[in-house]
């Protein structure tokens, strides 16, 4: 009988880390730039120079030149717009209906405001290079309501791997 409760306890742990990996994503998130324009992932998750830590394990620096259009994800309402002391420097976060967030740091121009309901390819923000950064990108994940990355995909570019280009469909 004591041989099966790690067993037990394997499937139980397996289950809760699927439904909050199934949790993560918002329905049929999409790349957050204009349909046709294609930027490159810099870091991807897990990241060696910044995404090691549980905060941005599961984060995304693409390269977007400074002044591209950032936009929403998915639906949702905006839950903060600042200046964050944690390097993203211009940041917006949209909670989402499934009660995941999506966050998008290193903006210049932030052309929304706490509250607002955002469509999905509503332009929200422009990119820029606040924050603590190299040059200019934007950084985006998925984050749960205690700010810790959750694994995700998009449904137009997958998961997105370092080192590799990906076109927007939204």
């Amino acid at each position: 009988m004591s041989a099966r409760l790690p067993v037990v306890f394997l499937v139980l742990f397996t289950l809760f880390m699927m439904s909050e990996t199934l949790y993560a994503n918002p329905p049929r998130m999409k790349a957050p730039w204009p349909a046709g324009l294609t930027f490159r992932c810099n870091q991807g998750n897990f990241g060696a120079f910044s995404h090691n830590n549980p905060l941005s394990y599961y984060a995304w620096d693409f390269g977007l030149p400074m002044g591209t259009p950032v936009l929403a994800v998915a639906h949702g309402v905006i839950h903060a717009v600042g200046y964050g002391q944690n390097g993203y420097g211009n940041y917006i976060i949209v909670k989402h209906h499934n009660g995941s967030y999506s966050i998008y740091g290193h903006l210049r121009e932030m052309n929304t405001s706490i509250g607002k309901s955002v469509e999905q390819g509503e332009i929200i923000a422009y990119s820029d290079s606040s924050g603590r950064v190299t040059g200019p990108h934007l950084h985006f994940s998925i984050i749960n309501s205690r700010g810790m990355s959750l694994p995700s995909q998009f449904i137009d570019i997958g998961v997105p791997d370092e080192g590799f280009y990906y076109t927007s469909q939204n």
